[in-house]
């Protein structure tokens, strides 16, 4: 139920690109957004590689990043990507760097917060009372945080 963008325009930082795709107006259709991270994986094809997609119906795919709309969930300033030279997804993507842009229309677009199945509803006891976890946590300053991918080379 999907409509795809059969090529890609350019590359763009995070946030261009979720624009970009919103005002997009193409084959008379102006409902066209950024994919979500399973939506793009769709499109990968495990038998091909440099691109890893069908080139029949994407004609001049280029061998390199793909933004999805996916913010990654443990470090909000990092999205979902998919790098269409091995087909891999990857959660490292800084929003700030430029990837490539294939727009989409169409499905559905899951629920951020899908319902719970009843047995999985907190009860109204857990939901008056704030979490306390029974162990020390520990401390995130002095962590490591999440290092950023390298700069693709060739993508403007």
């Amino acid at each position: 139920g999907l409509m795809w963008q059969a090529m890609e325009v350019r590359s763009e930082k995070w946030e261009q690109a979720l624009a970009y795709c919103n005002r997009m107006d193409l084959g008379g259709y102006t409902d066209w957004r950024l994919p979500t991270i399973k939506e793009l994986s769709t499109l990968v094809d495990e038998s091909r590689i440099n691109p890893s997609i069908n080139t029949t119906f994407f004609p001049a795919t280029r061998s390199a990043a793909y933004w999805s709309s996916t913010t990654f969930a443990m470090h909000p300033g990092f999205a979902w990507y998919v790098r269409f030279d091995n087909g891999l997804e990857h959660n490292g993507g800084y929003k700030g760097r430029r990837y490539l842009i294939r727009a989409v229309r169409g499905g559905k677009i899951a629920s951020a917060h899908p319902e719970l199945p009843p047995f999985l509803q907190p009860t109204d006891q857990e939901k008056a009372e704030p979490f306390r976890p029974t162990k020390e946590v520990p401390d995130t300053d002095s962590m490591d945080m999440l290092e950023p991918y390298p700069l693709d080379q060739g993508i403007e």
